[in-house]
C-alpha cells in the first residue's frame, strides 16, 4: 500500500474500535443514567447506537473506497484484499444495507417523538417495531436491487484493475463496478431519490410540529422543557451529521464522474468522512444529554482525585526492643 492508503487503513480500523466502544458506553448511559422524564425516548436512542455499531463493524471490516473511471464507479474493499468477487458483492451489499438503516432510522426517531409529544400516545414495543419494519424494508429493497445490479454487471476490466492497483499499490484488490447506464442502477438511483425526498420533507416537518407544540404548551414544567430541549438537540444533531456524512462523499463521487477523471484525493476524503460519521453521533448524544455528560464528568473527577489522594504506604520493620516486648506479652 501507499503511505496514504496504509494510513487510511489504520485510521479506519482505530475509528471502528473507538466507535464500537463509544456506542457501548452510550448504551450503558441510556440504560442506567436516563432520567425519569426521558424514559420514553430510550428505544430510539438504543436504535441509533445499535444501527451505528452494525454499520461501523461492517465498514471497518470492508473499508469501502470508491473510485471513478470512464463514467463508472469502482467500489474497492481495501479491508478484504483477497476477497473473491462473490464475497466482495455480498460485503458491499451489507455495507449499503447497514448505511441505509442508519439513515432510514432517523425517520422513525422523529415520528416516534411526534406521536409521544403532539399526539400524547404511549408507544408500546409492538408499535415501535411496526414503525421500524417499513424503514428496514425499504433499505432491504434498495439493497436487493443493488445486489442484482452488481451481479449482472460485467467484472472490472484489466485496465480498471491496473488503475486501482496503481492507486492503492496492491496486487490483489476486489473491485465492484457500477454503471449508471445499468437498468438496476437506474432503479437504485430512483428509489434512493424518492427516499431522500421523503426523508428531507418528513423529518423537518415532524421536528417543526414538535417544536410548535412545545412552544405553545404552557402547562409543561421547566424541567420537562429542558429535557425535551436536550432530546431535540441530540436528534437534530444526528440528522445533520448523517446528512452531511452521506451528501459530501456523494458530491465527491459526482465531481469525479462529471469531470471524467479520477482524483484519488477526493475518494480518500470521501472515505475519511464515512469513517468519522459513526464516531461523532455517540459523542454528540453524550455531550448533549445532561445526565450522561454529568456522569462522565463525575467519573473523570473521581478518577483524578483518587490518583491524587493515593499515597504510598510504608511498611516499617519493628525494632528488636519492640519484638522482645511483644514476646514477653505473649508469654504472660
Amino acid at each position: 500500500m501507499q503511505v496514504s492508503s496504509l494510513l487510511l487503513y489504520w485510521v479506519h480500523l482505530l475509528f471502528t474500535i473507538a466507535n464500537v466502544l463509544l456506542n457501548v458506553l452510550c448504551l450503558y448511559l441510556i440504560k442506567n443514567c436516563t432520567r425519569k422524564g426521558m424514559f420514553e425516548y430510550r428505544k430510539i436512542l438504543y436504535q441509533n447506537c445499535v444501527f451505528e455499531v452494525i454499520y461501523s463493524v461492517v465498514s471497518g471490516i470492508s473499508q469501502v473506497k470508491m473510485e471513478t473511471y470512464d463514467g463508472q464507479i469502482l467500489i474497492t474493499l481495501t479491508g478484504l484484499p483477497s476477497a473473491s468477487q462473490s464475497l466482495a458483492n455480498v460485503v458491499t451489499i451489507l455495507w449499503l444495507l447497514s448505511m441505509h438503516c442508519v439513515m432510514m432510522g432517523m425517520t422513525v426517531q422523529v415520528f416516534y417523538r411526534y406521536l409521544i409529544i403532539v399526539r400524547d400516545l404511549k408507544i408500546r414495543n409492538s408499535h415501535y417495531f411496526a414503525m421500524l419494519v417499513p424503514c428496514i424494508g425499504v433499505a432491504v429493497l434498495i439493497s436487493i436491487v443493488f445486489f442484482w445490479t452488481v451481479e449482472t454487471t460485467p467484472d472490472c476490466t484489466d485496465e480498471e484493475l491496473d488503475i486501482l492497483r496503481s492507486i492503492d499499490n496492491q496486487q490483489d484488490i476486489p473491485c465492484v463496478p457500477l454503471s449508471l447506464n445499468h437498468t438496476g442502477m437506474k432503479w437504485v438511483v430512483f428509489l434512493t431519490s424518492i427516499v431522500g425526498c421523503f426523508a428531507g420533507t418528513f423529518i423537518p416537518l415532524m421536528n417543526y410540529l414538535v417544536y410548535r407544540h412545545l412552544r405553545e404548551t404552557v402547562s409543561m414544567t421547566s424541567t420537562k422543557k429542558n429535557l425535551e430541549k436536550q432530546v431535540s438537540i441530540a436528534l437534530i444533531s444526528q440528522v445533520v451529521i448523517v446528512s452531511v456524512g452521506g451528501l459530501i462523499p456523494l458530491a465527491f463521487i459526482l465531481i469525479n464522474m462529471l469531470t471524467s477523471s479520477a482524483y484519488p484525493s477526493l475518494s480518500t476524503f470521501a472515505s475519511t468522512i464515512i469513517i468519522i460519521l459513526p464516531i461523532v453521533n455517540p459523542l454528540t448524544t453524550i455531550v448533549t444529554i445532561e445526565a450522561y455528560r454529568r456522569y462522565i464528568i463525575l467519573k473523570v473527577k473521581t478518577l483524578c482525585s483518587y490518583k491524587k489522594n493515593v499515597e504510598p504506604v510504608l511498611y516499617l520493620q519493628p525494632s528488636s526492643s519492640q519484638q522482645q516486648l511483644h514476646a514477653k506479652h505473649s508469654l504472660t
